[in-house]
């Protein structure tokens, strides 16, 4: 899987079953019995990329992953920059091949030739980096560098000439109630976890990669500097209360849905129901999907929900009566022309072979709807088949059913 929340709602589902897991985490220790190839590969790689951590079989004989502390798996851009730098460094004796370097949807990985032997190494990120930043302090950043330059320090992008000044900077405004002012305790506490990172490790090696999470905060700080000085930014007080209405707004949508569907035949789990999202993005895809589902049922010609969850999924399959699909063409493997239609006529219909259930998880947005169709044909089951559909944003604004 190549997207987070899909990531993000697999771990959950885990995690509901009594089966927690980080699907990212890694052990730092190298697999046994790696081949003395990729042993002294990785010992030529460290001496170009220090912050290489281990090397774990790919599941081949011919594949090997090799782990780069202080990188998220996700960080592909700083992944495949790592990658680019070893190919362009490795000393003679290794013969680099092709490289996916210009796919940016997928990890980075490239061929090298040791010997007779053809390798093929992706480069993973292990874990979260300690200078990854969530909502909060990125926010509470924001108002943090924006009251220290409206004080007139002299605070300045960040990078490895100003990182040791600026650090100082921080330590010494954090404590200060006029330069942490409009920060809420959340964020407060988040940015100074932050800085605690900071202060315990060696600024000479803080990774390039991570000081794009200080300076887009820096940047919005110094726009609004320059635009509104001597004005005051909060992120407590009336931002929370608003953030609590919004919040509102997803249960009153999430609440008329639970009314319209209780004792009609429909599951509901998760611990979404009880306790609302924090992260904004996920709590507008959560919004948005219960303001579909809901326009859904309004409008359907049906008085049973279950059974407009019935048509919805069945039409989506193009398996109901009401689809204009009526003839179905069946692909072959070997690439020959397919065999003539099948009819599927307008006759045949669906029914629900157990309960749909919704699953509403506090960390993803949107939700997650289950069933399981029958297909009926002359009143006879002649399939059945389980089918998930996620309510979601589709990466930008609007909410799809997927």
């Amino acid at each position: 899987m190549n997207n987070d929340q899909d990531v993000l709602l697999l771990e959950t589902l885990l995690s509901e079953i009594e089966f927690p897991v980080d699907l990212n985490e890694v052990s730092e220790e190298d697999s046994p019995n790696l081949p003395d190839d990729i042993l002294q590969l990785k010992d030529d790689i460290k001496s170009i990329v220090d912050s290489i951590s281990n090397v774990r079989d790919g599941g081949t004989k011919s594949s090997f992953n090799f782990y780069v502390k202080g990188i998220g798996d996700r960080d592909r851009e700083e992944r495949r920059s790592i990658a680019q730098k070893i190919t362009q460094n490795l000393p003679k004796g290794y013969t680099i091949g092709d490289n996916n370097f210009t796919k940016t949807d997928e990890g980075p990985y490239f061929y090298v030739t040791i010997g007779d032997k053809k390798y093929r190494i992706f480069v993973k990120g292990l874990g979260k980096s300690p200078f990854d930043t969530d909502t909060d302090q990125k926010e509470g950043l924001v108002i943090f560098m924006y009251n220290i330059l409206n004080a007139g320090e002299n605070l300045k992008p960040f990078n490895k000439e100003n990182l040791e000044s600026n650090v100082e900077i921080l330590n010494k405004s954090i404590d200060s109630s006029s330069l942490t002012e409009g920060i809420d305790n959340k964020a407060l506490g988040a940015i100074k976890s932050l800085l605690t990172a900071l202060n315990n490790s060696d600024l000479d090696k803080f990774p390039v990669n991570k000081f794009k999470n200080f300076n887009n905060p820096y940047s919005i700080a110094l726009k609004i500097n320059q635009d509104y000085s001597g004005e005051k930014i909060i992120r407590d007080g009336a931002f929370n209360e608003a953030r609590a209405m919004g919040q509102q707004y997803v249960k009153v949508q999430q609440d008329k849905f639970v009314k319209l569907v209780q004792g009609k035949g429909i599951k509901l789990s998760g611990d979404g129901w009880d306790k609302l999202l924090d992260d904004e993005k996920q709590l507008k895809a959560t919004y948005g999907s219960f303001k579909l589902i809901n326009f859904l049922l309004d409008n359907s010609e049906r008085t049973n929900p279950r059974d407009a969850i019935l048509d919805l999924v069945s039409y989506g399959l193009s398996l109901s009566g009401v689809n204009p699909t009526f003839f179905k063409l069946r692909g072959t493997n070997d690439g020959s022309a397919a065999n003539d239609p099948v009819k599927f006529p307008a006759g045949s219909t669906t029914s629900l072979n157990e309960d749909p259930e919704i699953i509403n998880s506090s960390k993803a947005g949107g939700f997650l709807l289950k069933t399981v169709i029958n297909t009926v044909q002359g009143g006879e089951i002649t399939d059945t088949k389980k089918y998930s559909h996620r309510f979601r944003t589709s990466g930008g604004d609007q909410i799809s059913i997927v």
